[in-house]
């Protein structure tokens, strides 16, 4: 229920609150994801709270991005796939990962894309690394539809997706004077 993170929001006096859509696993958590009738639901229920949220000055991070993925129903829960080639994935150049296990990954959805180990190299090696370099060209280049980013299911959510498009309008500032 989306308004009752908004009360526990005001409860406990958060500046800001993200809301984010089920992330469902192929056979696993797949009856999760929502029906026709729970998005229009949850569309009429998001109305009510993002009024009560501003009213009581609470931000709402990543608005925009929870609005599109409400708006773009999706059966298999694939609520990124009609603006994730929109824009370059700039995820390569200013984040990274670290698993519990050393292992460094290029972004949320990458822990599959293991671009060195920081138990066996320092973070500098691995970050200017030929492999994390491909995999910035492929991320900048590639669509998202490329066998590369098959397990990394960019179309499904992509976690960075706001970052890219803050980055992207900051570009397109620089190139407009």
């Amino acid at each position: 229920n989306v308004f009752k993170m908004a009360e526990l929001a005001k409860e406990v006096k958060a500046d800001a609150v993200y809301y984010n859509l089920v992330d469902v696993f192929k056979e696993e958590t797949d009856f999760l994801v929502l029906r026709v009738n729970d998005y229009i639901e949850l569309e009429k229920e998001f109305q009510i709270t993002e009024k009560y949220l501003k009213d009581n000055c609470i931000e709402i991070e990543n608005l925009n991005g929870f609005k599109e993925r409400i708006a773009s129903y999706s059966q298999t829960a694939e609520y990124d796939r009609r603006r994730i080639d929109s824009i370059p994935c700039y995820v390569g150049w200013f984040f990274a990962r670290i698993l519990a296990n050393g292992e460094v990954v290029p972004c949320c959805r990458g822990v599959n894309y293991p671009m060195g180990n920081i138990n066996k190299l320092s973070f500098s090696e691995i970050w200017f690394s030929k492999k994390y370099n491909g995999f910035r060209s492929r991320a900048k280049y590639l669509k998202k539809d490329q066998p590369y980013f098959w397990k990394m299911n960019c179309y499904k959510e992509c976690d960075n997706f706001m970052h890219n498009q803050s980055i992207q309008e900051r570009i397109n500032k620089i190139h407009s004077g």
